[in-house]
């Protein structure tokens, strides 16, 4: 089931690079531009010169998500999940009675089976209080008690 979780969680990734590479294609050949050379944005008008910069400046900015997206993609690639565990660490899968976690990288939730799973990171603040936590172990987070139902 991790490696589902995994694949599925890429493949929504993968997904998001190739939507936000075309979106950057669109900005550096200046789609969305008008035929009067200029648009009206809330700080006043902008000739076709400072549209431009600013499509180059949104390019950028969806070049940086590519490269933070593309470095995830590779953390999860790198993720050893093959071990079962008997405590929640990294790489586990851990039901509870309020969630499904994957304790990877934070990644958007994912929907696998009709059930959905959380990836989080070592660095989450919840995985703070369930980690070393085992099967029937009892926990509380944000007021919401936990009971780890199983860990993988």
């Amino acid at each position: 089931m991790k490696a589902k979780i995994i694949d599925k969680t890429i493949h929504n990734l993968e997904g998001i690079i190739l939507e936000l590479r075309g979106d950057i294609k669109n900005m550096l050949r200046g789609e969305g531009s008008t035929d009067e050379g200029g648009f009206n944005g809330t700080k006043g008008d902008f000739g076709a010169a400072g549209q431009e910069n600013y499509l180059r400046e949104q390019a950028q900015l969806s070049r940086r998500e590519v490269e933070k997206h593309e470095a995830l993609v590779q953390q999860l690639k790198n993720t050893n999940i093959e071990n079962e565990n008997s405590e929640v660490g990294l790489g586990s899968l851990v039901y509870t009675n309020h969630g499904n976690f994957l304790i990877a990288h934070a990644a958007r939730p994912v929907v696998l089976d009709g059930a959905d799973y959380m990836l989080i990171g070592t660095e989450a603040p919840i995985y703070s209080e369930m980690v070393g936590k085992t099967k029937g172990t009892r926990f509380a987070f944000r007021g919401i008690n936990y009971i780890i139902e199983s860990v993988l």
